[in-house]
This record gives C-alpha cells, structure tokens and sequence, in this order.
C-alpha cells in the first residue's frame, strides 16, 4: 500500500514539473534581416535556432494570401506562382520547444513573370511563329542556324514588354552600291519616311534597332527596302531588354505582287536617268505596289526581280519568273510552301523585259515571240488562279511607258477571261514614267511618279474590291532618309 502511494505521488511530481516546462514562455526567434528577392531569387541572413523559413504572398489583384515553406536563395518560380504583382514578407520558423515563430520581416514588392519567357529568340526559335511573325518570302537554315528573308518589303515583327531591341543580322560581303538596306517601324507607324533607316555594311553584326522606349509593351517591325538579287539578308538572333511576347497576326487584307524592277524600286531616289542603280537610291517602299498597299492597310508579299522577265528577256538567259515562283528565291532551290501566304488578291507586273528582248528580233521571229510571251504569260495567270483560287488577279502595265506592249497585255486579259471564265480578273494602266515628275534610274519612274501609281493601284482595289482607303498617301516634298 506504501509503494503504490509512493508512485502515485511522483506521477503527480512529474506531470506538475512536465506542465512547469511548457508553461515556461519560449524565446523568440529574431527577425530575419536583410531580405530581399532579386531576380526571383530570396536572400536574407539565417537565424540562429531556425528550423525553416516561410513567406506570405498576397496576391495584389484579390488581395488572397497563402503561405510557403522556403530556404536561403530559394527560387520563386518553383513556386509556380501565376504571373502577377505581390507583397512577399518572411518569418523564421521554430522548434517550439525552445524556440517560438519570429515576427514577419516588412513586405517586399515581387513581380512574378512567366518563367517561359525569354529575352533571346535565336536557332530553331527564329522558326517559331509565336515567336516572330516573318514577312514575304523566308527561309530558316539549319546548318547555319540563319533565317534568311528575301524581297522587297520582306521581314519580320516582334512583340516584346521592355525598353529596347538589338538584332544581329548576316549579308554578304557586299561592294558598294549593294549593301542591303532596312526600315525599321516601331508601334504600329507604316510611313517609310518616319521609319529608321539601316544599312547592312558588315558581313555578320549586331543592331541595335529601337532603343530608349517607355518600358512597356511594343512592336518592332524591319522590312527590306532594297531588293533580293542585291544581297543576302538574315538574322540570327534577336534580343530585347525586357521578355518577348506572341507576335500580332497578319492583317486581314493580304496582297501579293509577281514582278520586275519597278515594285522594288528601281532607282526611283536617283538624281538622274544617268545615275546608276543602287540600293542607296532605291526605295522599295517608297514604290507603288508599297503604298497602295499601305493606303489599304494590308500586308504585302513582293516576289520580283529587276531584269527578269514573263518568258525570256537580254539578261536572265532562260530564267523568268514563272519557272522562280515556286522557291523562295530567285536563284533558289528551296520551294516555298504557298499555304504560307494565302492572298486575296495578287498584281502580277511583266512583260517590260521580255519587250526588251523582243525588240531585237524581227520579223516572223519577232511576231512568234509576241506570240510566244503572250502565252506563257496566259499560263501564268492560270498557275496562279490555280494556287490561289479564291484570289483576284489584277494585270498591271504602264509605268515604263511599255507602249509597243500594251496590245500583247490586252490579248492575255481577254485570252485569260475565255480560258478562266471564273477568275476575277482585273487591268489597269498605271501612270508612266515622264520626264515632268523627274526620271529614274535607266529611265525607271521616280518617286513622285511611283506615288502617282501607288494611289491610282489603290483607288482602282477600292472600287474593285471595295476596300477602303485608310490613310492618305506620302507626298513627295516630305523628308525622306
């Protein structure tokens, strides 16, 4: 009987001295000092006696907190929290047996941006069309990990949140006169006299092409202004300050133009008829097939080449553009997928450099040629509505003061509307190179004489097609690069 008293009363001793313990108050852990989140990344000073660290995040848009368990340089994106704006403050945590919670630090603002972003689009990247939205007719390399893009007002657009864009581009080792030649549009500005001008006169560099915006989203996009046989054109690696966003799709109206020279520019900035071409004096989008597509508000894809011909011209041997049209270039043996680019109308502009060729014959070679032209320019126009169907065709002439083929055209309008009753088919005579608007290179239309033909294009596409002008043309005493 003793000895179970005697063990009753150290049970009491002990739950008595068990309750003295935890009835003792535990100390405090400090405060973590010197927290910060840098890039993502938490740094603060280690507490002695912590067991871990934990955060509280609220969330700025509704103000919900929750509460995460981290370490020293923990990484906020394996968080995975959504992309927003937060207040993030941090606790060391105890054992409470001996040491109890510490108070929260002060908050800290933290940006979390999708980690998948990037601020580098190069190799396979360069491909990805939510990457960059290219422009005209391109071409990515694998071996050189290069996208090449070729003709006039071909390109690319990108959409980025930052305050700058640098591009490395690559060209050729290119002589004077044929370095390739850059507009670069920022925030949705089309006007080719607003744009920044670059000229690519090193084999491979880096650009820097817009710089100093307002932090914030932008777009960027860089055509070519000069023409494909001049130079090689093609970027390898475009970087932003800020983190890359999905490009703006295409506008709705879409045009394609099949020519020569003078959709390229040909000159068109030349002093004189004297003067030599070159891409310092030839302004692709200063030419007519630009700005009636401009006034329109709708995306081009120009496939030409100065000097090529219908069928067969002086300089091209037996290359023409029908036999080019399916490779994204000229000289190309790379085919060009059609679907790319699906237009709702195309202008197709030839037949000045098979005259060229056709003024040395004469005779009945001379009147088989005519014939000849005439028929292979008939097949093209069937090529053509059988690629793209549902595309109006317009045939345009004039603007080399061409005269002698003005009734070859004529016959392949009305040869094409027998043979594809179908079609919508369309002509037009644009206004012709003359010495009262000043004259070209080798007697190409100057500016003011492309400007004329850009609007007569675009008020003849309106009445056609009834699409609305959008905006009025450029002028020909504005500033120009």
């Amino acid at each position: 009987m003793k000895g179970l008293v005697t063990v009753f009363l150290l049970i009491i001793i002990s739950v008595t001295l068990f309750a003295c313990v935890n009835d003792s108050k535990l100390e405090k852990l400090s405060t973590p000092e010197n927290f910060s989140i840098v890039e993502g990344v938490l740094f603060f000073d280690a507490v002695n006696g912590a067991q871990q660290y934990r955060i509280e995040v609220e969330n700025l848009d509704n103000q919900s907190k929750k509460m995460y368990f981290v370490n020293l340089n923990h990484d906020l994106n394996e968080l995975y929290l959504q992309p927003n704006d937060y207040m993030i403050r941090l606790q060391a945590v105890g054992d409470k047996k001996i040491f109890d919670d510490s108070d929260f630090t002060e908050t800290v603002a933290y940006t979390q941006v999708d980690p998948y972003l990037v601020n580098t689009i190069e190799e396979s990247f360069l491909n990805d069309p939510l990457s960059v939205q290219w422009l005209g007719r391109h071409h990515y390399n694998e071996t050189n990990k290069t996208k090449f893009f070729y003709f006039t007002a071909s390109g690319f657009e990108v959409k980025f949140y930052g305050t700058s864009l640098s591009v490395e581009f690559i060209t050729g080792a290119n002589p004077l006169g044929k370095e390739p030649h850059l507009y670069v549009f920022v925030d949705g500005e089309n006007d080719p006299r607003k744009a920044s001008l670059i000229i690519l006169d090193k084999p491979k560099d880096t650009y820097v092409i817009a710089d100093g915006l307002t932090e914030g989203e932008h777009t960027v996009r860089v055509l070519k202004r000069s023409e494909s046989i001049d130079s090689t054109t093609g970027v390898t690696k475009i970087e932003t300050d800020g983190h890359f966003l999905e490009p703006n799709a295409l506008k709705t109206r879409k045009i394609e133009v099949i020519a020569a020279s003078s959709s390229a520019g040909f000159g068109n900035l030349a002093s004189s008829s004297s003067e030599p071409k070159s891409t310092q004096n030839s302004d692709g989008l200063r030419a007519y097939a630009y700005l009636a597509a401009r006034m329109l508000d709708a995306e081009i894809n120009i496939f030409s080449a100065s000097g090529w011909p219908a069928l067969k011209g002086p300089w091209t041997g037996d290359n023409n553009i029908p036999k080019a049209y399916d490779f994204v270039n000229v000289y190309s043996d790379v085919v060009w997928n059609h679907n790319n680019y699906e237009p709702d109308v195309v202008i197709i502009n030839l037949g000045t450099n098979d005259w060229s060729y056709i003024t040395t014959l004469s005779g009945d070679a001379r009147a088989q040629a005519i014939i000849n032209f005439e028929q292979a320019y008939v097949n093209f126009i069937q090529t053509i509505h059988t690629i793209h169907e549902n595309a109006s065709i317009v045939i345009v002439y004039g603007l080399m003061n061409e005269t002698n083929i003005y009734t070859p055209t004529l016959n392949i309008v009305n040869q094409a509307n027998e043979l594809l009753p179908n079609l919508d088919l369309y002509y037009i005579q644009l206004p012709s190179v003359n010495a009262a608007d000043g004259i070209g290179s080798s007697n190409h239309p100057s500016l003011a004489t492309h400007i004329k033909a850009g609007q007569s294009l675009a008020e003849a596409l309106n009445e056609w097609l009834d699409w609305n002008i959008v905006r009025e043309n450029i002028t020909i005493d504005d500033p120009t690069n």
